[in-house]
């Protein structure tokens, strides 16, 4: 093998890499240069998301809104990976149900803190 060897990035991705930032070397470049936040609730959803797992009813709360699902759309279109795992729960009258989870990948964590870091208030 030749020293100046250096593999293709693309095929040193493995499956789980791609997702809404794309392959994985255009992740490391999306958190070089956070995303503007242009909403209060943009902001308030990433600060919740770095705590961990959220269910959509606690975001909604938490961020001041009822369309979690929305803020969580345009979030998206600006890079942020924020995953959504549907589980199953019975509801109050025991009828199944499928609410979503959200959390962000583990590539976003750091856009996240660096586009919360503009000094803006929460």
């Amino acid at each position: 093998m030749d020293a100046t060897y250096k593999p293709d990035a693309k095929k040193a991705n493995t499956p789980g890499q791609d997702g809404i930032f794309g392959k994985a070397e255009a992740t490391t470049n999306a958190t070089a240069q956070a995303p503007h936040l242009t909403s209060p609730r943009e902001r308030r959803l990433l600060t919740a998301l770095l705590e961990g797992q959220q269910s959509r009813e606690i975001l909604d709360r938490r961020i001041g809104a009822s369309n979690t699902p929305d803020v969580v759309f345009r979030l998206r279109t600006k890079g942020f990976g924020i995953l959504c795992e549907r589980i199953e729960v019975l509801d109050r009258d025991g009828l199944p149900c499928r609410p979503g989870v959200y959390s962000l990948t583990s590539e976003s964590r750091l856009a996240a803190i660096l586009a919360l870091s503009s000094g803006e208030v929460v």
